[in-house]
């Protein structure tokens, strides 16, 4: 059966499934049970608009290893798409907050494991999360490989407009963008956290699924937060009106890790039963681990009959984690055919450790080592009687194969890398972890590689791992060659709260310290001196990153924000707090106000002082016994960055004293546009202003770079007193080979 180019537009603006695979298509692509009537077709012009993304989705070439994608069905029964939540409900962990170029990384090493679905973050929780979904779904989303596979890029977004709005905007650019929408369905969840009824929840499940597909969104799951607890009733209703609005995917979720397997079990199947439309759409599986039944649970759903399952590299997520990408698709790999009725994934398996070593690097979360499938003893065996059995036959042991999941046993091709190895060797290893990088990538990787083993006997694959992730990185950032230095003893804050020897790397300005050496040339005597250029990142927007592990000083403009300095004007004490709020939004700081001084003629405020407010310490109230009322976090660090004005006779207000340095990392200002009020201006003192402020600027980097190398000076002399240097700790390996650098002047480490 042919179509007539208004009968196909019509379909392509209503069906959510994409349909324009071949110029003439037959009706065996096209689910007619979603075509509604057509009163409720879409204006003219969004309708064109779809019709051009379902022939930019469609027309690509099928991979042999996924079937072909269409949205609401999957044409292999026994196929279970995977989606990959890592960067948006397992960047939820505490303590595993990714930067942007991070997230991106990581996106292209899911793509190379061949995920269905990558879940790219939240767009409407920050600008910076929204940039991060764009660029993922531009530079990874539209990426076609050579055997037609592109992953979907998913957007996560609440039963809001806004959210759509913005969810839609960061994934739209990608060959097949898909939108997440959910919203709470379990009574307590409806009750306490949403304030609304089952009646009200359903209509704005219906409105928010009819709203992204106006926007020409053609692949929407519909999420049921909370739906392990939810009435099964108001389910089957929301489901099915959810499908009726649009949706393709319906997910179920164990928002809390609430249920047992038998239970996961039987909701599926009643969904599959109970739910108008189920046929026209896919079932979804989301677990948490907090029963530690994730993992069996999601297994339960898809043999029930779900075939998508929403899964994160190592397990990490929210409170006990969500269910493992690993651990699922190797039990599918390995018991599929026999007794989970053939379930099969598309995922290339020999990239789960590489991919598992990248989001422990950059999460910061350490897997377990014996944590299944890939912690550090899943191919260990301490016992006398598994080690006989295991040289006899690995299989008497070890149920999957290491090599099936990119797993290398150290140094077991014989080759001990060192500073003597060359290019095959090192390329070698590295493709038996997993990396097959180009050749620029590689060149950078080997010059690191060179560096490092001059510091060390033999270089682990885990120092081989680190390299790549942290080059990696710096490639996807773009960089800046410097080579001035500056190390600096800081306290890193972590809960551990150890001093850590950081280098810091210094381009022209930076925003912790303002107050950089411009070159090596201008000081007298130089700490450490790098005879070898260095790349160091920059991040696009030049702010100061705020790490896990420490704090990471990054080329800053300030966006343009002129710097406050002595003798700077303004109308009023209200101006001065404007304009020293909004420069501390833009560097990464808050504000208190702080003291000020009345005048004795007339009592009006004629001084104050603008503080960081980290300034001082806090002071817990005592009772009369001298015991402590309620103890408190400390927040406060002694801080003694401030701004000091006092009003002129003239009536203007002036900064008279000022202190720049902060002694804690800084944070990032997300998504906050902000307007700095500009100080008046006269133009016969405009340029008095000007020289005053580059003087003051100039004296101030003078005295803290020699500051910084008295410091330094001292810090080392100390420590040569030490018998050994081998606890020294470093955020990375890099920053220890610069540190070695400072061998001229005696000083030598070795990393442990």
């Amino acid at each position: 059966m042919a179509f007539s180019a208004e009968n196909l537009l019509f379909i392509a603006s209503t069906s959510p499934v994409s349909i324009i695979r071949h110029s003439k298509p037959t009706n065996s692509n096209i689910d007619t049970t979603l075509l509604p009537k057509p009163s409720s077709l879409f204006p003219l012009s969004q309708q064109r608009a779809i019709l051009r993304t379902n022939k930019r989705c469609s027309a690509l070439s099928q991979s042999p290893t996924h079937p072909e994608y269409i949205p609401n069905r999957i044409p292999n029964e026994n196929y279970v798409r995977v989606v990959d939540t890592t960067l948006r409900d397992g960047e939820q962990a505490a303590g595993a907050s990714m930067t942007r170029l991070e997230k991106l990384a990581i996106a292209h090493q899911l793509a190379k494991l061949r995920v269905d679905v990558i879940e790219a973050g939240f767009p409407a929780s920050s600008k910076y999360d929204s940039e991060t979904v764009k660029r993922i779904a531009k530079e990874v989303g539209s990426r076609v490989d050579e055997c037609g596979y592109v992953p979907v890029i998913s957007a996560y977004c609440r039963c809001v407009r806004s959210d759509v709005d913005a969810a839609w905007e960061s994934v739209k650019d990608a060959t097949r963008p898909r939108l997440c929408i959910f919203i709470s369905t379990s009574e307590i969840h409806m009750k306490y956290k949403l304030n609304k009824t089952a009646d009200q929840v359903l209509e704005l499940a219906k409105e928010s699924v009819r709203y992204a597909r106006s926007l020409g969104a053609q692949d929407i799951t519909f999420v049921c937060e909370d739906a392990g607890r939810s009435e099964k009733e108001f389910l089957y209703r929301i489901y099915g009106e959810a499908i009726k609005a649009g949706a393709t995917t319906l997910t179920f979720t164990d928002t809390v890790g609430y249920n047992f397997p038998s239970e996961v079990e039987q909701f599926v199947k009643d969904l599959k039963a109970n739910v108008i439309g189920i046929e026209n759409a896919i079932l979804s599986m989301h677990c948490h681990n907090d029963f530690g039944l994730a993992n069996a649970n999601t297994i339960a759903g898809a043999y029930a009959g779900a075939r998508q399952v929403e899964v994160t590299i190592n397990g990490i997520g929210e409170r006990a984690g969500n269910a493992s990408l690993e651990e699922f698709v190797m039990a599918v790999k390995t018991r599929g055919k026999d007794i989970l009725g053939g379930l099969h994934t598309g995922i290339n398996t020999k990239h789960i450790i590489a991919t598992s070593k990248m989001v422990e690097e950059y999460s910061g979360l350490s897997v377990q080592p014996h944590k299944a499938i890939v912690g550090a003893n899943i191919f260990s065996h301490a016992s006398g009687i598994h080690q006989d059995g295991v040289l006899k036959n690995k299989s008497t042991y070890e149920i999957i194969l290491a090599e099936d999941i990119g797993y290398v046993h150290s140094n077991d091709d014989g080759i001990v890398l060192g500073k003597h190895s060359g290019r095959h060797a090192l390329k070698s290893r590295l493709l038996q972890l997993g990396h097959d990088l180009d050749e620029k990538k590689f060149h950078e990787v080997f010059e690191h590689f060179k560096s490092l083993a001059e510091t060390k006997k033999s270089l682990t694959n885990e120092d081989l791992e680190s390299l790549v992730y942290q080059q990696i990185t710096y490639l996807l950032q773009g960089r800046v060659q410097t080579t001035a230095y500056i190390v600096e003893t800081f306290r890193s804050y972590n809960k551990m709260g150890d001093n850590r020897l950081l280098l810091f790397k210094t381009p022209n300005k930076m925003t912790a310290d303002p107050t950089p050496m411009e070159s090596e040339a201008d000081l007298n005597k130089p700490v450490v001196e790098s005879s070898v250029e260095r790349d160091v990142p920059n991040n696009e927007s030049g702010e100061m990153l705020d790490s896990n592990n420490g704090t990471e000083l990054i080329e800053n403009e300030v966006n343009g924000i002129l710097e406050p300095y002595v003798g700077m004007e303004f109308d009023s004490e209200e101006a001065v707090k404007e304009y020293y709020d909004a420069y501390a939004t833009r560097v990464g700081f808050r504000i208190r106000v702080g003291n000020f001084h009345r005048s004795n003629r007339d009592g009006s405020i004629n001084s104050r002082k603008f503080l960081c407010n980290k300034e001082g310490f806090r002071n817990n109230k005592k009772s009369k016994r001298g015991e402590v009322r309620r103890s408190r976090e400390e927040t406060r660090e002694g801080c003694k960055a401030m701004i000091m004005a006092r009003k002129e006779k003239s009536g203007k207000w002036v900064v008279t004293k000022l202190e720049i340095r902060h002694c804690h990392p800084m944070w990032i200002s997300r998504g906050k546009k902000v307007t700095i009020p500009a100080p008046s201006q006269d133009e016969k003192d405009k340029k008095i202003r000007e020289l005053s402020a580059e003087l003051y600027r100039a004296n101030q980097q003078l005295a803290e770079c020699r500051k910084t190398l008295e410091m330094v000076l001292k810090e080392l002399k100390g420590m040569k007193a030490k018998c050994s240097y081998a606890r020294m700790r470093f955020l990375v390996p890099a920053d220890a080979i610069l540190f070695h650098t400072g061998a001229d002047i005696g000083v030598s480490i070795g990393i442990g």
